[in-house]
């Protein structure tokens, strides 16, 4: 049977038309399906606030990490690269100096700190935290007045080397 004509002319077109569902009316059958995009809506919302939200720390915290790393990089990549240039010059002079046996020790010693000191190596899990923090003892130092010179120094890979060096050059007087 035909349906009653509609008396309000704003209705939607399909206001008056019977509902496809037995159990539902249009309305309710709307209105299921707005309560079923509130999850996926609330999941896209709380997906985009998420990224807004590391966007932001990243532009406010990264740049603070990165100038204290590059500038305890720095300072350790110093002392490496001291250490490394003195192995090399020692090795340098013993061989034109014609002093074979001394050279082939300087030779076997500078490729071990090499290996050793290597970047990945200077900076692994095993001296510094996932945080870039040192993970070694800084004897001496007293805390509140700890410099990333004081860090560098201390590291265990470059104190031993530092080491290592100072005996060679007292030994052979150099």
């Amino acid at each position: 049977p035909p349906s009653p004509p509609n008396e309000n002319n704003l209705d939607d077109i399909f206001s008056s038309s019977r509902s496809p569902s037995p159990t539902l009316n249009p309305h309710e059958e709307n209105r299921s399906r707005d309560l079923s995009d509130i999850p996926r809506l609330r999941q896209v919302h709380t997906t985009a606030g998420y990224r807004d939200g590391v966007t932001m720390a990243k532009t406010q915290f990264i740049q603070e990490g990165f100038d204290e790393g590059f500038q305890l990089g720095a300072e350790v990549g110093q002392r490496v690269g001291w250490l490394l240039g003195l192995l090399e010059g020692m090795a340098t002079g013993l061989n034109a100096a014609t002093l074979k046996e001394r050279f082939e020790e300087v030779i076997a010693l500078w490729a071990q700190a090499r290996q050793e000191l290597e970047m990945e190596n200077v900076f692994g899990k095993e001296y510094f935290g996932e945080g870039g923090g040192w993970m070694y003892e800084l004897e001496g130092v007293e805390e509140e007045h700890v410099t990333f010179r004081d860090v560098a120094e201390r590291h265990p890979a470059v104190a031993r080397w530092k080491g290592v060096v100072e005996e060679l050059a007292a030994r052979w007087g150099i």
